[in-house]
């Protein structure tokens, strides 16, 4: 089997932190010559936030590393042409992990990052440069295309000034929510070993052996031990980086429609849910719990997952309760005639009861929401809980079994007491 991890270079070359490379003084001008980082840049609050962060308040990249816009942003400079520094390594694609194997660490930002310039002295008789403003067809930049640079530059020199025309869309708020999160993670020792789970993956197998070798794993050993991960035929120190690709490429296709096991929450939308055929599939509840025992995992190990859940499938998750704004995510039409419901006085007339038609075996049945539900009217004294009982229908209708077997393996990892925990915590923050 041919490896994909790119091997060592001999050639030395020296390394920037990502860090170092977003604080330069003159990153303003390399952010405004790469158009296509730019227009990243411009596209994403969230990425213009972090970089913010780093820039003015000194912080790291580190903890920024699991927003995948932020990640790509950075990497849109890196120059893949050039050899990886000397004691570097990349393995995988899709992501690509980066190991430094003198700091003895992983990242997904590529460490060919632009040099800082070296500073040329100017003779007495040159007149000093002067930045042209142009674009790649030779063309002057109006101020309109520079409004990234402006307020970049207003941030550095005028910061009184920088809160009138930045306002980040990412509070503080959310920042302390998750360090607080992951900081208790760690004090209850969650993944911190000195114990390790070790598993073998044949990238060809990935499914069936994740499905063979996690879930035969005691669920103390998931909440404490590391994980140490290696693919056939590979060989490479668990830095963290085949962890992270492990969840990666094993997110890609447990979760994926294709295997039944989740459905797209819309045709249009690229959000996932658990499909009420799941039960099609063979063993289906194990493999349910083998994807709550992933997310959970990847949640005490910080890892990228490459899916996109749907506001419902979260709040299941936390065991929160769903509104009907979370409902018509996943279905608007449905959602709007419950909202409808809920903000105009009942008409007595159309003789709604506690009862929902659903099929069943190719046939269409009444199933009442409450006992008797068939005898019970709907009237504006207790509509708020029709409507209650309409939306976990709606969410819960032939995924009862797997939504519950999906759950015990999320609380095999972090518990269920744990998770409730740390978001009373948060909620007081």
């Amino acid at each position: 089997m041919t490896r994909r991890t790119i091997g060592l270079s001999p050639v030395t070359t020296k390394s920037y932190g990502p860090a170092v490379f977003l604080q330069r003084a003159d990153f303003v001008s390399l952010l405004h010559e790469n158009e296509a980082a730019l227009a990243a840049y411009n596209a994403s609050p969230l990425v213009k936030h972090i970089v913010h962060r780093i820039r003015k308040c000194g912080e790291t990249t580190e903890k920024y590393e699991h927003n995948r816009d932020f990640v790509a942003f950075v990497n849109l400079f890196a120059d893949e042409t050039q050899p990886l520094p000397a004691n570097w390594q990349a393995s995988g694609k899709n992501p690509t992990v980066f190991i430094d194997h003198t700091a003895r660490r992983t990242t997904l930002i590529d460490p060919r990052l632009p040099p800082p310039a070296v500073e040329r002295k100017r003779g007495h008789s040159a007149p000093p440069s002067r930045r042209q403003n142009l674009d790649k067809n030779g063309n002057l930049i109006d101020l309109a295309s520079r409004t990234a640079e402006i307020a970049m530059l207003v941030e550095e020199r005028l910061p009184d000034l920088a809160p009138k025309i930045h306002d980040p869309v990412v509070s503080t708020e959310f920042e302390e929510k998750l360090n607080h999160f992951y900081t208790s993670l760690y004090r209850s020792g969650y993944g911190k070993g000195p114990q390790k789970v070790k598993f073998q993956f044949s990238r060809s197998n990935l499914l069936q052996d994740a499905f063979s070798q996690i879930l035969t794993v005691d669920s103390q050993s998931l909440r404490r031990a590391k994980l140490a991960i290696s693919f056939d035929d590979e060989e490479g120190l668990d830095y963290g980086g085949p962890s992270r690709e492990l969840f990666y490429l094993l997110s890609r296709e447990l979760f994926h429609p294709y295997y039944g096991l989740f459905e797209y929450s819309a045709p249009d939308q690229y959000t996932v849910q658990i499909s009420k055929y799941s039960n099609l599939v063979q063993h289906d509840l194990q493999w349910m719990e083998l994807a709550g025992r992933v997310l959970g995992l990847a949640l005490i190990h910080r890892c990228l997952i490459d899916t996109f859940f749907t506001r419902t499938f979260y709040k299941m998750l936390l065991e929160l309760p769903i509104t009907v704004h979370d409902l018509q995510e996943v279905d608007p039409e449905f959602g709007r005639s419950l909202l409808w419901l809920h903000e105009n006085p009942t008409d007595l007339s159309l003789g709604m009861t506690f009862v929902v038609n659903e099929e069943e075996n190719g046939q269409v049945i009444e199933k009442e929401l409450l006992p008797n539900g068939a005898e019970l009217n709907v009237t504006d004294d207790n509509k708020e809980e029709f409507i209650s009982l309409m939306i976990k229908w709606r969410t819960e209708r032939g995924i009862q079994r797997q939504s519950q077997a999906l759950l015990r393996g999320v609380h095999q990892v972090p518990t269920l007491i744990f998770i409730l925990d740390i978001l009373l915590g948060i909620f007081h923050l």
